[in-house]
């Protein structure tokens, strides 16, 4: 594998003798006015910025001309494929774990269904963002390139990844995302039936999930550049406090009825291609 070079610190890309050849150092605000200062911060300033960063993302697609003619298909796709992989993973598991739930008498009929239903429910918010990325992240290209010309305006190259290496990098993400987001999912299951301590592993679950969230979709700026997921690994550690806030969000978007099943993953593109220009990046090459 050819060793890339340390990140710009501004933009992320590759950068030989300080310079990137995609920008000049200076990115700006979704405003085309304020500059963005890349680096840490307080982290509960962080947390807000990365939660945030998703729902200023759905404006931006709503109001910013960037984006026009560019949306359409990703809102179609989402409308289909969103509402398709939660059912299945829903109706999968929902089924799968009544027929454990019935084997025992107390709890057949309106109990057993009921948390069937409610575990179901959970696994779906856990497992479906991976299935979600692997299918929308090969259509996402023109909107990543549109929010990178808005931030680093007009020497910002798009990249064109094409379908079937967007589809390769989505799938080895999601495999590696999904086998953990797995092995924290059966333990919530079953603790999360558990009066008392279900009020210490749901939430553990969640922030769990937001941070695999945030590992997830970050793939979209971070192969663009060429690395991989180590280098994914070290930046979010480095910039966890954003990357924990955007993944809350996202926790957040998938139960918003109308933005889940038509711009959860158009927003997430934006947001993360956005958000990644406010990330430390000299520490993560």
């Amino acid at each position: 594998m050819t060793q890339l070079s340390p990140p710009c610190p501004s933009c992320g890309y590759p950068a030989e003798n300080e310079s990137c050849g995609q920008c000049d150092g200076k990115i700006l605000a979704v405003d085309g006015k304020t500059t963005i200062e890349p680096g840490n911060r307080f982290f509960l300033i962080e947390i807000i910025e990365g939660f945030g960063s998703l729902f200023q993302a759905a404006l931006s697609l709503m109001t910013d001309k960037a984006y026009m003619g560019k949306l359409k298909w990703a809102i179609a796709l989402n409308l289909v494929l969103v509402p398709s992989f939660a059912c299945g993973i829903g109706y999968g598991f929902f089924t799968l774990i009544d027929q454990i739930l019935t084997s025992y008498e107390w709890l057949q009929g309106w109990g057993s269904a009921t948390i069937a239903l409610l575990l179901a429910l959970i696994a779906t918010w856990f497992l479906a963002p991976s299935l979600i990325e692997v299918g929308m992240s090969p259509f996402l290209d023109p909107l990543a390139n549109a929010t990178e010309r808005i931030h680093g305006g007009e020497k910002m190259q798009p990249v064109h990844l094409g379908f079937w290496r967007s589809l390769t990098a989505a799938l080895n993400a999601a495999s590696q995302v999904l086998m953990i987001q797995i092995f924290v999912l059966i333990p919530v299951l079953i603790l999360g039936v558990i009066p008392l301590v279900n009020l210490v592993a749901i939430p553990v679950g969640i922030l769990i999930s937001a941070y695999l969230n945030a590992v997830l979709w970050l793939e979209i700026p971070v192969v663009r550049r060429g690395y991989g997921m180590r280098y994914r690994y070290q930046i979010i550690r480095r910039n966890w406090a954003r990357a924990l806030g955007f993944g809350l969000a996202f926790n957040l978007g998938l139960l918003v009825p109308f933005f889940n099943i038509l711009f959860l993953a158009p927003a997430t593109a934006v947001a993360v291609s956005s958000l990644y220009f406010r990330f430390e990046k000299r520490a993560a090459s």
